[in-house]
């Protein structure tokens, strides 16, 4: 299936729309916002726009929907409500997979997530959180937009998967004081208050506008102890007990838990805003690396992301509007393992192996959108300077002595985009989006990136776009690091062809269909001591489809997509990608019995092979999941109280899904059923 498959026929179509026949006098941009349930996205272009005019597909999950479901996550989001995406895990982390690609450690360094607009990857490795790491409670969410596939055209880069955007609330959308609380099974609690106000502050003359101001603060905390455990007894001929045993597995208690508190900050005044986000996750650790001792209560993992940004949104003329920002983020990622003492250390039973990574990211964008007639034009330039401290090394138990002396590396590196994007609306059916981005990275060096797009409407409610782009992902430095071989940037073009149907006010339809290919695809070799090289491709396509449908009381939505994915390496054969299924299916419905809403939302994951492993092989997947909600919204007095009665994983499904095979075990079980029950007020 190639790109010529998908735009040689609309091509034809476009021909035949750019004819005097098919002019419209109404303008294309005021237009589009009554498309496709009247959604806009800001994230695909830096400006906002209908879902019908972005160059891309995209998915917008809006505060109505993660309320009406009960998403917690960003990774429910993507496993939940998002046609070709899921979200895997090892327990520990939560990890992205889009259109038939799932890498295992892959630590989403191929999706791009920004909060508000500002990328939330971070430098050592590329990492971004999906799952409670992310620590912003879906609660304080006002919508997220995916953007499929390598579309983050001004983002410069690492959006391979795909880009998703989280708009958080503002002053204006949630004022007042609100304050939650939840608990439930494996000792689950949660505690979330905030507060936002707006208003406008009166000139200094009374025939002059005032100057709005907004403001936004939240805090909360996260806690679980987690579920027990029973794995399976395994021989694995070195000792992984604190007696210098060599049976892995059996039960454990404990070892999943996990403790996230967070704050953050949003205000505005006029054309000034600022962004701020500080907090950690601690996370145990079930599974251990592989050669752990079992179920040692010591193992865990800490991920802490703090940032500030400051931006400046003036209107410079009648037709040019711009954008600058400064920016400063700090991630620090702390990690303990623990072996035994064996043959490296005689004398101790066991020790810690540390880990320790110190990361500051700091840069600067000014952005532009300048619009006269039927052009649309977005250019600027971004540039972030990044630094890492990290050190690892063995540590006694009882002292935290040094066993050896650690490695400490210090490194740094840079990314400097320059990107220009042109919105040509010559009818008001048609319109062609052609861009280009020029990045310099260190490492990685420089890349080029296209992207081109037609969208056609023939009806006012129906959007026909054929896309082509280029993404990238340069090394990271963690990466740079440990290679083997000089590596350079994974590429990725992708073809798509997609459509938007609202066929009604109450149902609307979504379908796509792609071709990609992933090149120069880093991961780690255990040659030459073990390093990363750039060896694989990774070409995929698939399709899929999305509909949305309400009728009264009633409200639903389903997803379905296929996509296959293969690795190639010159010399060998082509095989299919282990981890990854073919077939994803997801839906949803809702009924509102006024004042309480019954949900339920479910996902289907298809077979998963299992890559070769130390001891397992077969498969994973394969599975149903089903989540339930109630949601009762009353008065208590004057203030609006709300209720939530949630269940996981309603029947209690034992699936499990595929995992990397440096583990034990290659494949990860599900989370099995849970309660929570949770209270908001208002104030």
């Amino acid at each position: 299936m190639g790109a010529r498959r998908f735009l040689a026929p609309l091509l034809l179509t476009v021909a035949v729309a750019a004819s005097p026949a098919a002019t419209a006098q109404q303008s294309f941009f005021e237009q589009g916002r009554d498309y496709f349930l009247t959604k806009t996205i800001e994230g695909a272009s830096k400006h906002t726009e209908a879902l019908s005019e972005t160059p891309a597909t995209a998915t917008i999950i809006t505060r109505d929907e993660i309320e009406r479901y009960g998403f917690r996550t960003v990774a429910d989001v993507l496993s939940f409500a998002v046609p070709g995406y899921t979200a895997s895990t090892d327990r520990t982390w939560d990890f992205a997979g889009g259109r038939g690609l799932t890498l295992f450690e892959d630590f989403n360094t191929r999706l791009l997530v920004t909060l508000d607009g500002h990328p939330m990857n971070e430098p050592w490795n590329n990492f971004v959180g999906i799952g409670r790491e992310m620590l912003i409670p879906l609660e304080l969410v006002e919508r997220i937009e995916i953007i499929h596939g390598p579309s983050a055209l001004l983002y410069g880069g690492y959006s391979l998967y795909g880009l998703v955007n989280v708009v958080t609330s503002s002053g204006d959308s949630l004022p007042g004081w609100r304050v939650s609380a939840s608990g439930g099974s494996f000792a689950t609690g949660q505690a979330v208050a905030s507060f936002g106000a707006s208003g406008l502050l009166p000139a200094k003359n009374e025939d002059e506008p005032g100057t709005p101001w907004s403001l936004f603060a939240a805090g909360g905390y996260y806690r679980s102890s987690g579920e027990s455990f029973d794995f399976p007894r395994i021989d694995v001929g070195a000792p992984v007990d604190f007696q210098g045993g060599t049976i892995w597995g059996g039960r454990q208690k404990g070892n999943d838990r996990e403790r996230a508190p967070f704050a953050f900050l949003k205000a505005s005044l006029g054309t000034f805003s600022l962004l701020a986000r500080a907090g950690y996750r601690d996370k145990g650790e079930i599974f251990g690396k592989y050669g752990t001792i079992y179920a040692s209560p010591f193992e865990h993992r800490r991920d802490t992301k703090d940032l500030v940004e400051l931006k400046w949104r003036p209107q410079l003329g009648p037709r040019l509007e711009g954008s600058v920002r400064v920016f400063g983020d700090r991630y620090t990622y702390r990690s303990q393992s623990t072996y035994a003492g064996g043959f490296d250390y005689p004398f101790v039973k066991a020790f810690f192996y540390r880990t320790v990574a110190d990361t500051w990211e700091a840069g600067g964008e000014a952005s532009f959108t300048y619009r006269t007639g039927v052009h649309l034009l977005t250019f600027g330039v971004e540039y972030r300077y990044r630094t890492v401290d990290d050190s690892y090394g063995d540590v006694r138990m009882d002292t935290l002595a040094p066993l050896s002396p650690p490695t400490v590396r210090s490194s740094s590196g840079h990314l400097l985009v320059a990107y220009l994007q042109e919105e040509w609306r010559p009818t008001g059916t048609l319109s062609f989006v052609l861009g280009g981005t020029f990045a310099d990275t260190a490492p990685g060096g420089t890349s080029v990136l296209p992207r081109v797009a037609v969208i056609y409407k023939p009806l006012p409610r129906v959007s026909i776009k054929a896309l082509w782009g280029q993404g990238f992902r340069p090394p990271s430095l963690y990466e740079a690091e440990n290679q083997v071989a000089e590596l350079r940037p994974e590429t990725m073009r992708s073809a798509e062809l997609s459509l938007l149907w609202e066929a009604s006010k109450g149902l609307a339809l979504n379908a796509y269909a792609f071709d990609s290919r992933l090149s120069g695809l880093i991961r780690y070799h255990a040659v030459d001591g073990g390093g990363y090289q750039s060896l694989d491709d990774a070409p995929a396509h698939g399709l899929g489809g999305a509909i949305q449908a309400r009728a009264g009381a009633l409200r639903g939505y389903l997803n379905i997509a296929y996509a296959r994915a293969h690795l190639e390496r010159p010399g060998t054969e082509p095989r299919d990608l282990p981890g990854s299924s073919r077939w994803l299916l997801s839906g949803g419905a809702s009924y509102d019995f006024d004042p309480l809403t019954a949900s339920l939302s479910g996902r289907v994951v298809g077979r998963q092979e299992l890559d070769p492993a130390f001891f397992e092989d077969g498969s994973a997947g394969d599975f149903v999941e089903v989540n339930a909600r109630l949601l009762w919204k009353t008065r208590v007095e004057y203030y609006p109280v709300t209720f939530t009665l949630d269940v996981r994983n309603l029947f209690d499904n034992r699936g499990s899904l595929a995992a990397s095979p440096s583990q034990v075990l290659s494949y990860v079980p599900i989370p099995r059923r849970s309660v929570a029950a949770g209270c908001e007020i208002r104030f």
